[in-house]
């Protein structure tokens, strides 16, 4: 029986597609989170209320996102297919087309996950001892040197732990 399963047609299908959503989206989602998360490292005015609005796509009910982004990308009466048809694209087919369906539930999935990376990612930073960046700030470190040498090896492990955790849930 697992040897049908396995040269199956629509199982490889599914398994590909499978592999393709979760590369993409769990990639956008660590590049914009840690992107994110160091911005909100640095103290800046408001920087409780970008926090605040920051979380909230990940508060909502994932059918719910799905229908929301439905709506967003719906041929007759969504929004992007209005604001595409100003520049001359007008509707793409966005759930006809694989790829542009592939797309819209890509785009659907980094949007309510990002505040996730961020979070995790965030603490991490968060957590990070000042001492190495003094040392490096007293050594004539530029800011890309310490975010190279001192940040990134230092917040391995809370890469790696929220990456295992995304790929797991968004499997």
């Amino acid at each position: 029986y697992v040897q049908g399963v396995v040269t199956d047609g629509q199982f490889l299908n599914a398994l590909i597609n499978t592999a393709v959503f979760v590369v993409a989206a769990v990639s956008l989602e660590f590049l914009l989170g840690f992107g994110l998360a160091l911005l909100l490292w640095e103290k800046f005015p408001g920087r409780g209320i970008f926090r605040a609005v920051l979380l909230t796509p990940m508060f909502i009910a994932p059918v719910a996102v799905g229908l929301m982004f439905r709506f967003i990308f719906n041929s007759q009466m969504g929004v992007m297919p209005e604001l595409l048809g100003f520049v001359g694209l007008g509707d793409l087919g966005w759930f006809t087309d694989p790829t542009l369906a592939m797309l819209v539930i890509v785009l659907g999935d980094v949007w309510q996950w990002t505040p996730y990376m961020v979070i995790l990612l965030l603490a991490g930073l968060q957590a990070l001892p000042s001492e190495p960046y003094e040392a490096a700030r007293i050594d004539g470190a530029s800011s890309f040197e310490q975010f190279y040498e001192i940040t990134l090896p230092l917040m391995r492990p809370v890469i790696a732990a929220t990456l295992i955790m995304r790929i797991i849930d968004a499997s």
